[in-house]
């Protein structure tokens, strides 16, 4: 039974090989050859071999010991099996037991565990005579075949008390190797996780099933805002890019007075919930006819929406917060400016929740105008507006500054005591027109 797992393993291999990762890592292999092989003529063949004379046999357990952690690592990047049987194997005679030979045997081949090996390859061959390069070779390969192997059964264990136990067995060839032999570490280990690998159990079947569900509430719809933005690379990006301008204020070609600052930190707050608020349900839109069927309404959807907008609006506040102490910006027009930008900004951008179209969730931000509409993103940008004629002022008065942070602050607290009203205001035009939009939403 093994051989003929063995046979299918090879078949798929086969089919979904990529030689795009396969010129990759051939790439990054020449590169490191070509600069230890450099480094070895450079110095000289006598100067680099005189240092490892007579201390051949003391270079294997510390190269193995570098290499434990960075492997380890790379494994859980680099290999993505589970070592749970497909579903189609299940119907066949094949035992616990083949199933996990095979596993073993698979990890053997594996060329991710033969990564480092093939990386020093050089280095061992050069420097150490063939002997003792062949046990390093081999050491080398038990330590990354130990990794793989413990990066399979982690994935395979379907609870924590199973992980543990090979966390446990990990933790003991950790020590164990600084301590004992490591070679004898390595035999040692590999037994103790091939018998554990019949005992780990992946689908626990007397587990009781859950009696209630918990139902849609408001933090439910703040979560699907904040899932959108880490899943939707389009929205992800632009919010990257804002919290990156942010930083733009510790710059020192920055204002440090109070005249372009008021504009600039208005923009470095605002340039993410803008572009989010710009979507309207564009990203809902993609299942908006599933949060119909639920128990919720418009109004929540629109509120999480304006919490959500206020939230990326707090988080440029909070990285740009030292530039008051580290560039001298006037606090006052800096609370202004957060008042403003929190409580007026992102509820004059919740109308777009009627306007706006269906836009692809996996699409990339690169020259992507899915979804652009030009009445929405100039309606979006229009509290610049008030902003641009703010700076325009400062210019002509020296204490403008002052008087436009507290304007600038009464618009913000107006804006957040006329929230509830505004937000019911749009829930009732996106009901009344209900029909005509989810029209649009499947275009």
């Amino acid at each position: 039974m093994v051989k003929a797992l063995w046979s299918l393993y090879l078949k798929q291999k086969r089919r979904g090989w990529r030689w795009a990762v396969f010129f990759a890592s051939a790439y990054l292999i020449v590169v490191v050859w070509a600069i230890m092989i450099g480094i070895y003529f450079g110095l000289g063949i006598n100067d680099v071999s005189g240092i490892l004379k007579g201390h051949e046999w003391s270079v294997i357990k510390p190269l193995c010991l570098c290499i434990m952690v960075p492997d380890l690592l790379g494994s859980f990047i680099f290999i993505h099996g589970n070592g749970i049987m497909d579903d189609y194997l299940k119907t066949k005679p094949v035992s616990e037991r083949d199933w996990t030979r095979f596993l073993f045997l698979a990890n053997a081949i594996d060329f991710n565990n033969w990564y480092f090996v093939v990386m020093f390859l050089p280095a061992i061959v050069l420097l150490l005579p063939v002997h003792v390069a062949l046990v390093t070779v081999l050491m080398l390969f038990l330590t990354c075949y130990i990794n793989g192997i413990v990066v399979m059964q982690h994935r395979k264990a379907g609870g924590w008390e199973y992980r543990l136990g090979v966390w446990t067995i990990y933790f003991c060839y950790l020590t164990g190797a600084y301590v004992f032999s490591l070679w004898l570490m390595d035999v040692v280990v590999i037994v103790l996780l091939y018998h554990y690998m019949f005992h780990i159990r992946r689908y626990n079947e007397s587990k009781v099933t859950m009696a209630h569900v918990r139902s849609i509430s408001h933090f439910s719809y703040i979560w699907m805002q904040l899932l959108v933005l880490l899943r939707a690379k389009r929205v992800r990006a632009m919010f990257i890019l804002g919290v990156l301008f942010s930083f733009y204020a510790y710059l020192p070609g920055t204002s440090d007075d109070g005249s372009g600052s008021l504009f600039y930190m208005y923009f470095a707050f605002c340039f993410s919930s803008l572009f989010f608020g710009s979507l309207g349900f564009g990203v809902e839109a993609n299942f908006f006819h599933g949060l119909m069927s639920k128990p919720g309404s418009v109004k929540d959807l629109v509120r999480a929406k304006y919490l959500v907008m206020c939230m990326l609006t707090i988080v440029p506040v909070i990285l740009t917060i030292p530039s008051i102490f580290v560039r001298g910006y006037d606090v006052w027009i800096f609370a202004g400016a957060v008042i403003y930008a929190c409580g007026f900004t992102t509820l004059f951008s919740l109308p777009t929740c009627l306007y706006g179209k269906r836009i692809d969730l996996f699409a990339g931000s690169f020259m992507n105008t899915q979804g652009a509409n030009w009445t929405i993103n100039l309606y979006t940008l229009s509290p610049l507006l008030p902003m641009a004629v703010f700076l325009l002022i400062t210019f002509i008065w020296d204490d403008a500054p002052m008087v436009c942070g507290g304007v600038l602050a009464a618009l913000g607290v107006a804006g957040f005591l006329c929230s509830k009203l505004w937000i019911k205001w749009i829930a009732h035009l996106f009901d009344k027109n209900k029909y005509k939009l989810l029209e649009r939403y499947s275009q």
